[in-house]
């Protein structure tokens, strides 16, 4: 059942959408609200109850799956994919410590995936993660949907059925909806989006309390 959802997910995510952005990262502020959010596609009930946990994604048509292993790092389980180039060698090297430190904190595997549809490596990455129960799948994708006319969204995630015990589907929801809304990303780049999705998710998972975003936009 568990390889089941991930695939789903797999052939969901290969349409997804990103943006193109540029500014500072937010400053973390605890426990922070922010009143900025959009509506976003309501969770998938089959799915949430499924041994691989909540998958959070844009609703639009689902387009031709994608298979390419090429597209993968010759390096083994690495935690940040960015095959569209959305971030500087000296960004995607800070992530990287950073998503580290989380998995050696917590326990919880936080794997990223930057996109751009169709070039991505789609499915593939299945098998290369080792997904399971600990493991959080983040997407941003600037592809051929995130350019569409209206509703957009560059973040999509797969949450892990561990993780959902830490954080709440709406933490989830919200951080989709307030840093990932293509507002948000074109007003300060799609590197900043990614840099402070990636935060938030390690600020709360190492504090196991967040309803919201921990920082204000």
């Amino acid at each position: 059942m568990a390889r089941l959802t991930f695939n789903l997910f797999c052939f969901v995510l290969v349409l997804f959408r990103a943006t193109s952005w540029i500014q500072k990262p937010a400053k973390l502020i605890p426990n922070a609200v922010v009143t900025l959010g959009l509506m976003i596609a309501p969770v998938t009930p089959t799915l949430l109850n499924s041994p691989v946990g909540i998958l959070i994604q844009p609703a639009l048509a689902i387009p031709e799956g994608v298979n390419r292993p090429d597209l993968l790092p010759k390096e083994n389980d690495a935690e940040l994919i960015d095959v569209a180039n959305f971030l500087t060698k000296g960004q995607r090297n800070k992530l990287k410590v950073t998503i580290k430190s989380l998995e050696k904190e917590t326990g919880f595997k936080l794997r990223v995936l930057c996109q751009s549809y169709p070039n991505t490596p789609g499915l593939a990455i299945k098998d290369y993660w080792h997904v399971d129960d600990n493991t959080i799948v983040l997407v941003i994708d600037k592809g051929e949907g995130f350019k569409r006319k209206g509703y957009s969204n560059v973040i999509n995630l797969n949450i892990g059925k561990n993780v959902e015990n830490i954080l709440p589907n709406q933490f989830w929801t919200r951080l989709s909806n307030k840093l990932g809304n293509q507002p948000y990303v074109n007003k300060v780049g799609i590197d900043i989006a990614i840099i402070n999705t990636i935060e938030a998710i390690s600020y709360c998972l190492s504090n196991n309390n967040c309803n919201d975003l921990p920082f204000s936009i």
